[in-house]
């Protein structure tokens, strides 16, 4: 008679084949993730950042009046870590009409204007007062050049990328 042997289970070397292969495939999906993360961040800060500049224009432009009914400034004001839409003629700390925006962790923003005005892009209804130009430029924390910009004029955002 034939002696059959038979064993049931998994041997030691396909289970390291099996576990080695989940391990590969999870790492590739956690940076496919981080990835998508990092982009979708970015996109939204683009896009908070145009809409910022872009309302204290429209604000400025349409005569909007401020809580004494005369016509006002508005403007944006550029940080490393956030940007603040404000009301008058310059940014004041204390207030109350700010609204505050952060940027997201891992990334930070740096200003730079064809002349000094402390990081900030005002609009006024009647002129504009920022007759200079600003390029807001978007970083990963970690890297030295850009991931993107926003160019800002007189008339408010020329580009952005």
């Amino acid at each position: 008679m034939m002696n059959i042997r038979c064993e049931k289970g998994f041997s030691l070397v396909e289970i390291a084949l099996v576990l080695s292969l989940g391990a590969i495939v999870v790492t590739i999906v956690s940076f496919s993730v981080i990835n998508f993360r990092n982009t979708v961040q970015y996109d939204i800060l683009l896009n908070q950042l145009v809409e910022s500049v872009n309302s204290s224009r429209m604000k400025a432009f349409s005569g909007r009046l401020d809580d004494s009914e005369q016509r006002t400034s508005y403007g944006v004001k550029f940080l490393d870590d956030s940007f603040i839409e404000f009301v008058g003629d310059q940014y004041e700390e204390s207030d109350t009409r700010n609204i505050a925006y952060s940027v997201p962790l891992g990334l930070r923003l740096e200003t730079f204007c064809t002349t000094e005005n402390n990081g900030e892009v005002v609009f006024s209804p009647v002129e504009v007062q920022n007759g200079n130009s600003c390029t807001i430029s978007i970083y990963k924390s970690e890297l030295t050049d850009p991931v993107g910009n926003v160019v800002v004029g007189k008339y408010g955002v020329e580009q952005a990328s």
